[in-house]
């Protein structure tokens, strides 16, 4: 278990008490093998899809980019055969697959598994890497077994090098870097030792990076929701009744961000699209200034290219429920799908969280 979800409730109940609301389980996300830039573009996604669907398969996925647990998976081919002057060509490949659990931040490794691979294909075009990825059965029993392990060995880990953790947090925080403190922070499960130690710093921590907020001009808070679109700085407003104007702030790559209320924060941290999976995915980090929310909707609402076309299929790869810790800048990714080629650019992409709305302008695609 970890502390993510108890953040919301540390300021309304006494640290003792604080247990209970902590996840059941160690979360993991998938990373890219490290031979990524030796292997496809198209082998690497392929392979890193079948990790999170081994990992959500096993309740074990963070469901987006956040956590400090990853499981990095490797491809090495052991044959690379195929026939000839036959009717249809056969190749056959075998190899293995290394599945890695290990710490983000210290590159520590608790436990690892290879599995033999085989596949084969007729007239196949496709690379060896990519053959292999997509032979991969998300169903394999071993999966489980690796996944239980690997959570065993990380409570393991922390119950005895816990004030390691500790110490490697407050180097984080002392060199300012406080969203990666904690994240470290996180991850430290609820059975080990410095477990209430862990709680005690990250409020500390969340205290002190609202003091080193850079001052903001205070925006009227809204007495109604805002519905209509909102009017970008140095434009003629017109005047509506009782709605207020929009926060508005704005990243490189001319990319312009609509916040309809003030206490939040919003920064691209990327935009990019996959071919294999046909989707445009948009990661964002938000950050609330002013309080803790916990199990907010988090929904995206519309999406159109540049050309005009409205895209439909939105979906939010955390889920739809997300908690915004105060100070404390939450990764957020979503997924535009069903698209054939790059868009290029995003027009409009609009999403809500509660009941605040959020527009993304002129968002580039890489």
């Amino acid at each position: 278990m970890n502390l993510r979800l108890i953040i919301s409730f540390l300021f309304i109940f006494a640290t003792c008490g604080l247990a209970m609301y902590a996840q059941d389980e160690i979360q993991f996300r998938a990373i890219y093998p490290p031979q990524s830039s030796t292997m496809s573009e198209a082998a690497a996604e392929t392979l890193v899809s079948k990790v999170d669907q081994i990992l959500n398969r096993n309740s074990a996925a963070t469901g987006g980019d956040f956590g400090v647990f990853v499981v990095e998976p490797s491809l090495s081919i052991i044959s690379d055969e195929s026939t000839s002057g036959l009717v249809n060509n056969v190749n056959v490949v075998s190899g293995e697959l290394t599945l890695t659990a290990k710490n983000n931040y210290d590159n520590a490794a608790y436990y690892s598994v290879t599995v033999k691979l085989k596949a084969t294909a007729k007239n196949a075009e496709t690379e060896p890497y990519e053959l292999l990825a997509k032979s991969i059965k998300i169903t394999d029993p071993i999966y489980v077994r690796f996944v239980r392990t690997a959570r065993q060995n990380i409570e393991k880990y922390f119950s005895e090098n816990c004030e390691n953790a500790i110490s490697r947090a407050k180097a984080l925080f002392i060199a300012g870097q406080f969203d990666d403190a904690a994240t470290l922070l996180l991850a430290i499960p609820t059975q080990a030792p410095c477990f209430e130690e862990a709680v005690e710093l990250l409020a500390f921590i969340k205290a002190k990076s609202i003091d080193k907020q850079p001052e903001t001009v205070p925006v009227a808070e809204p007495t109604v929701v805002p519905q209509e679109t909102p009017v970008v700085a140095g434009e003629p407003v017109v005047p509506v009744a009782q709605e207020p104007e929009p926060q508005i702030e704005h990243e490189p790559d001319n990319t312009e961000i609509y916040i309809s209320q003030s206490g939040w924060e919003l920064a691209v941290d990327s935009c990019y699209f996959s071919p294999v999976n046909r989707r445009v995915v948009i990661g964002l980090k938000i950050k609330s200034l002013d309080k803790d929310y916990y199990d907010l909707y988090t929904a995206p609402d519309k999406a159109i290219g540049a050309d005009g076309t409205q895209y439909s299929n939105l979906a939010n790869a955390n889920g739809w429920n997300n908690s915004f810790p105060d100070g404390l800048g939450v990764k957020v990714t979503f997924y535009i799908n069903d698209i054939k080629n790059n868009p290029g650019c995003i027009a409009l992409f609009r999403f809500s969280i509660g009941n605040v709305k959020y527009e993304l302008r002129n968002l580039t695609v890489r």
